[in-house]
């Protein structure tokens, strides 16, 4: 654990927090397409059923790997699985998912109509996919799921909540 927070304090110091985004992204997607690629060599790939759930599952374990890099790296909050950010990330993998597994299928039929290999058009299409949705997911983590104000100091984020609240009902 003491390592664990160590790596991240160092790695919030030496590297801006894009950088840190881009290789957790680059990691992200290793792991994304080297799952789906498993997944369809093992037999899902034979119909669009199976390629639906090949890039589902593979997109979900990278969301989860993703989740604990962005905690404990990129945004280095190291304060671990709390409900708030969990429900967020939940929502915004939610989304991503849902545009990445659709845009993947749809991409890979257009390009496998241009007499592009199956497996290879599944992984242009993944890839071009996975940039997108990437551009999504890192806005909406730093806005909605690591939120630099509660990341800094936790009680004065809430307490200036709880003051605003206040105000707002007494007024």
């Amino acid at each position: 654990m003491t390592s664990v927070r160590t790596f991240s304090r160092l790695g919030s110091m030496t590297r801006p927090r894009p950088v840190r985004m881009a290789v957790t992204g680059a990691c992200n997607t290793i792991v994304d397409l080297g799952l789906l690629n498993l997944l369809l060599l093992a037999g899902l790939g034979s119909n669009d059923a199976g390629r639906l759930l090949a890039s589902g599952i593979a997109y979900c374990i990278a969301s989860l790997n993703a989740y604990y890099w962005h905690d404990r790296w990129v945004f280095a909050s190291n304060l671990g699985p709390r409900p708030r950010p969990v429900l967020w990330f939940g929502g915004v993998g939610l989304v991503a998912l849902t545009a990445n597994t659709f845009g993947v299928l749809a991409l890979a039929r257009l390009l496998n109509q241009s007499a592009m290999e199956p497996l290879a058009a599944l992984n242009v299409a993944k890839f071009l996919v996975l940039g997108l949705t990437a551009l999504f997911s890192y806005a909406s983590y730093a806005r909605l799921v690591f939120r630099t104000d509660e990341l800094h100091d936790p009680q004065r984020s809430g307490s200036a909540k709880a003051a605003s609240d206040q105000q707002g009902g007494a007024v």
